[in-house]
């Protein structure tokens, strides 16, 4: 992602392609306590590097 501070406008964009925000789905993002997303999408980036396809 080139600018981590579009996190929350993204995260809402896929949450909502189906047009249909689920009671879970938001309670579930506010969970994940995102406050910086800078460090959100680096910890991202590392767990999916660390993956094996």
């Amino acid at each position: 992602m080139e600018n981590p501070s579009n996190l929350p406008y993204w995260t809402q964009q896929v949450m909502g392609h189906n047009l249909d925000y689920s009671t879970e789905e938001w309670e579930a993002l506010g969970k994940m306590g995102i406050t910086d997303t800078k460090e959100y999408m680096d910890t991202l980036w590392q767990e999916l590097e660390s993956l094996n396809f």
